[in-house]
């Protein structure tokens, strides 16, 4: 249903856009490692995830975080994109 706005023109209405949580093998997939990786991952807080449950924790995934995880990884000093060739033994 439209609305009319201050200007007095027809709006359309706002609709927020929820992001789906993932399991560990779209996780996976898209991280391309193995699911057990994942969740050795999750569980030791080297990627973000969120549990759920508390006897026997299940985890999700939002690929958005995985994506920015990925993003902020990339340029650190740390790994391989911040050594030039000689320091990773590439020749």
């Amino acid at each position: 249903m439209k609305s009319m706005g201050q200007s007095g023109r027809l709006q359309e209405p706002q609709v927020a856009i929820v992001e789906q949580f993932v399991e560990a093998d779209v996780a996976a997939d898209f991280l391309h490692r193995s699911i057990r990786w994942v969740m050795q991952a999750a569980r030791d807080g080297l990627i973000p995830a969120h549990a759920y449950g508390t006897q026997r924790k299940r985890w999700y995934f939002l690929l958005s975080e995985l994506a920015e995880d990925l993003r902020g990884k990339v340029n650190s000093p740390h790994g391989e994109a911040g050594r030039d060739k000689t320091q990773r033994g590439v020749y």
